[in-house]
């Protein structure tokens, strides 16, 4: 039933919402680990939740789940539309928890997180709107 839930209220978003969950969970698996020849698995890991995380913000904007510009309002709807499928999909709460951690990371100061920075560009280029050529 809560599976029916998710997929009414956030229809499309959906895939990138269980996207991102399997990004944390791997994220969360790859902390602290390095491949045989030194690779920072960790880190690529976090790299791949951040790229899930803005494609997850994208799609939420896109529908009209976020719409304020302001970035503790778009970190609030995301934390909503995880509850929403953490009761959907309840086996990854190890994922979840990571998840919350590392958002609570992303909304410290702007020179604090690159992926913040990132963020904040994308959010600017969505307000902003397609420019004109003349």
């Amino acid at each position: 039933m809560d599976e029916a839930i998710l997929v009414a209220k956030y229809g499309i978003a959906t895939k990138e919402l269980t996207d991102l969950v399997m990004a944390a969970e791997k994220a969360y698996r790859c902390q602290g680990k390095k491949s045989i020849f030194g690779r920072d698995k960790g880190e690529e890991a976090n790299d791949l939740l951040s790229r899930a995380m803005l494609r997850a913000i994208s799609r939420l904007s896109a529908i009209g789940e976020i719409s304020s510009n302001d970035l503790m309002a778009q970190v609030d709807a995301l934390r909503l539309a995880m509850r929403h499928t953490a009761a959907a999909y309840p086996n990854w709460p190890d994922a979840y928890r990571y998840l919350d951690r590392w958002l609570e990371d992303f909304v410290k100061p702007v020179d604090m997180s690159p992926v913040v920075a990132v963020w904040m560009e994308e959010s600017r280029r969505r307000r902003e709107g397609p420019k004109e050529h003349k």
